[in-house]
């Protein structure tokens, strides 16, 4: 079915709709409180989950607090409702109310959602490479330290698509999330078992072919997920967050940069370039989804000018800074054309959302 709290939101909706003349004090009123509580412990959790930003998770924390509000408000209008056939305008405006609330509430937690899937699936790769690494040049000390890094990266994976399934509506594309994490879990162990034995055999052929197979495996089922995870988590909130994301990181470059930490500098440009990226692989595939033409054309030519010469002119940048960094005495940069090209990849970014946001055309069924 849909997820837990998305399934429990729609209940909640539908159950707090009622004649007044069917309210009952005693048994209406602690049941949707309870129903509500339910909700709300739930989004606690996404609240207090490590991705989960300060900001976003003070917005999660405020519209829990105003659907508590918000259903104590309602509650009181069918008490005094209760022998009243005909809804009253206040009782109207009370429901409208609470609907509008637990919008809120849902917009958040739909973001909070993204806000994990496009911090996790950003470098999928990296966990894998440095284990395999470490496995062919024989050190079994680091193939260990490695699979702790690697298991943990797993776990995250599986723990995001548990997150994303339980604020979706989409049946199918649920059961397709959670069948692809039940294979990354149960692969995980594998892996790493490939690259023990690789550790203590480093040079049998058929034991690096082993590897190579779990490799080639372990990349198939993480795309199979990423692809599943965006099918069910909505284009508008992925690039909204993926914009916030973006600028994050743009800043705590040019701080990176300021400060002269040529580490921070790298790893950070790395993680823009991997969202962007993502951005514009996950709109081309969106694009499929619309006949060609003028909308799916302009959105196109701005993933093209992202790729094909923001980037490209932000990774140079990127190279230029750290070099100078990094050199003994480390030399002088120009801050100012390094925060340009920073700012690009960004305004890049909002294009390609602006291009999709605009001018939507009807969907063809498919």
């Amino acid at each position: 079915g849909p997820g837990e709290l998305a399934a429990a939101l729609d209940d909640f909706d539908e159950r707090m709709v009622m004649d007044p003349l069917a309210y009952n004090e005693v048994r209406t009123r602690p049941s949707l409180e309870e129903r509500l509580e339910s909700i709300i412990s739930g989004a606690a959790l996404m609240a207090d989950s490590s991705c989960t930003r300060d900001e976003r998770r003070e917005r999660i924390v405020a519209e829990c607090n105003a659907v508590r509000q918000a259903l104590q408000d309602l509650l009181s209008e069918y008490m005094a409702n209760m022998s009243v056939k005909d809804t009253s305008e206040g009782l109207e405006r009370a429901i409208d109310h609470m609907c509008r609330k637990t919008r809120d509430l849902r917009r958040q937690l739909r973001k909070a959602v993204v806000d994990h899937v496009s911090d996790s699936f950003l470098e999928t790769s990296v966990p894998l490479l440095v284990l395999i690494e470490a496995a062919r040049a024989g050190n079994e000390k680091e193939v260990e330290e490695y699979a702790l890094v690697f298991t943990e990266h797993a776990n995250k994976l599986v723990e995001v698509a548990n997150l994303a399934c339980s604020m979706s509506n989409n049946e199918d594309g649920v059961k397709m999330v959670r069948y692809a994490a039940g294979q990354i879990d149960a692969l995980c162990p594998q892996v790493i078992n490939a690259a023990r034995i690789l550790a203590a055999r480093p040079r049998v052929k058929v034991v690096q072919e082993n590897m190579d197979v779990f490799r080639d495996a372990w990349e198939n089922q993480v795309r199979i997920l990423t692809e599943a995870v965006d099918d069910i988590t909505t284009i508008d909130d992925f690039l909204a967050v993926s914009e916030n994301h973006i600028l994050e990181d743009v800043n705590k470059c040019v701080l990176a940069l300021q400060e002269g930490d040529g580490d921070t500098l790298d790893r950070t440009a790395g993680a823009i370039r991997g969202r962007s990226a993502r951005v514009a692989n996950v709109v081309t595939v969106e694009m499929d989804n619309y006949e060609p033409g003028m909308y799916t054309k302009r959105v196109l030519e701005a993933i093209n000018v992202l790729r094909e010469q923001v980037m490209p002119n932000f990774a140079q940048r990127v190279e230029v800074a750290v070099d100078a960094i990094s050199s003994n005495p480390p030399k002088d940069v120009d801050e100012n054309e390094f925060i340009d090209a920073s700012r690009l990849v960004y305004d890049g970014v909002r294009e390609i959302r602006r291009a999709v946001l605009m001018n939507r055309v009807r969907k063809l069924p498919s």
